[in-house]
């Protein structure tokens, strides 16, 4: 049982993978949760790393809720053999595992809709220590929580797009809510493009003295940044309040940045606003190969304003698809304004569209210049007025600088739906 002398908000975090532990993959969850936990005034006593060992489990989580009111655990409840989390705690619990009919069916349904092969493997999916309460029961990496002595320990699976998920969306009202005394609390995110972490920081430099009972933080989530809030009141309806009205603040710092909240992804704020303004778009991608039209497609519904995508990656697909003339790229090369300008121009004469937006650039790890490095990129937009481009310089590798132009191509049509004076000829 924690002790009386810790802090009622205070976290233990244990990491459980053989595979971390040699250095074979590296931790992206510890970072992820120390980030959230911190931002929202929760005190992190520390992170234990083991193997998939039970004994190495064992002794790691006992000791972890000994020490903590709080206990995140993260890894260990896949379906392989190595995966003993579960297993160790039932054990170490003296809680023997039970089979969740609700759950096991919704993996057996999960196989079937996909043709696959049902595995018996799989059936160790959904056996739980006794007495846990799943944290997101409508989904199959649902984790789940018990409560031993003093201590609340939480069980996240390892993969970590499935631990933020949970830990943003079920771990984090959970937490806010026993340490503000099961008053309602209320979360909220606002995501932000175009701007850094420390630009946010010296932004929202002296809110928390405005808001001195809100928890706020904010933290990098590439190419995004995210600010988290929340609040607690008297009601829900309370703690609602409170949180509109941080947001208003954020927002009036923020403003230029600011694209959507919570879940609010910036392809279908775009598509929003095309969608509500009536606008048709289409795209003449090079460095990004296509990962522009991928975002905006993975939206349900995106049909009603995308036309095509065209990939012009080499010269020729240049001149025989876009109708770049020959000298154009003679004289400024594929990579430029005038060239960028010229492949939104002609998607969108071809296509017909009312926007034609267009990426062109080096994405490395060769093929820079002294001028032109890897990471230069264009950026074109056209309309019927005419057209116009912008130039960045992005760093990092050549994934991160595909997606980061990606996104900015996306915010650069946000801004322009938003009536941004940059593109006042447009």
């Amino acid at each position: 049982m924690a002790t009386e002398t810790d802090s009622p908000n205070q976290i233990d975090i244990v990491i459980i993978g053989s595979e971390i532990v040699s250095g074979a993959v590296t931790d992206e969850n510890a970072r992820y949760a120390c980030k959230r936990l911190s931002s929202a005034g929760f005190r992190i006593r520390g992170i234990v790393i083991v193997s998939d060992v039970f004994e190495h489990i064992r002794a790691a989580v006992s000791e972890a809720a000994k020490r903590s009111p709080f206990v995140i655990v993260a890894g260990g409840l896949g379906a392989t053999s190595d995966d003993i989390t579960t297993q160790s705690v039932a054990d170490t619990f003296n809680r023997p595992l039970e089979r969740d009919e609700r759950l096991f069916h919704l993996i057996r349904k999960f196989m079937e809709d996909r043709d696959l092969e049902w595995n018996p493997a799989l059936e160790k999916l959904a056996l739980v220590p006794r007495g846990a309460q799943f944290l997101d029961p409508h989904h199959r990496a649902c984790g789940y929580m018990i409560q031993e002595a003093n201590s609340t320990l939480f069980f996240l699976p390892g993969v970590p797009s499935e631990t933020r998920r949970l830990l943003d969306w079920h771990l984090m009202p959970i937490l806010l809510k026993a340490v503000s005394g099961l008053s309602p609390v209320a979360q909220r995110t606002i995501r932000l493009f175009g701007t850094d972490e420390a630009s946010v920081e010296q932004a929202l430099k002296g809110l928390k003295d405005l808001y001195p009972t809100t928890s706020i933080g904010y933290y990098p989530n590439f190419p995004e940044v995210h600010v988290s809030f929340s609040a607690a009141g008297g009601s829900e309806a309370e703690a609602q309040s409170r949180l509109d009205g941080i947001e208003a603040e954020i927002r009036r710092r923020l403003d230029p940045y600011v694209f959507g909240t919570d879940k609010t992804r910036l392809e279908k704020a775009v598509g929003d606003l095309l969608l509500s303004k009536g606008l048709t778009i289409a795209l003449a991608e090079s460095c990004t190969g296509g990962l522009i039209g991928h975002q905006i497609t993975s939206v349900p519904g995106s049909s009603d304003y995308f036309e095509r995508g065209v990939v012009g990656y080499s010269n020729r697909a240049k001149m025989e698809l876009l109708d770049i003339a020959p000298a154009l790229l003679e004289r400024h090369g594929a990579v430029s304004a005038e060239c960028a300008q010229a492949m939104a121009r002609g998607v969108r004469s071809l296509s017909k569209t009312d926007v034609g937006l267009s990426s062109t650039g080096i994405a490395g790890p060769g093929g820079g210049s002294k001028e032109k490095p890897v990471g230069t990129v264009y950026i074109g937009l056209a309309t019927h007025k005419g057209a116009l481009s912008e130039h960045f310089r992005f760093f990092g590798n050549r994934e991160q600088i595909k997606l980061v132009t990606s996104e900015m191509a996306l915010y650069q049509v946000w801004r322009y739906l938003n009536g941004d004076p940059f593109f006042h000829c447009l």
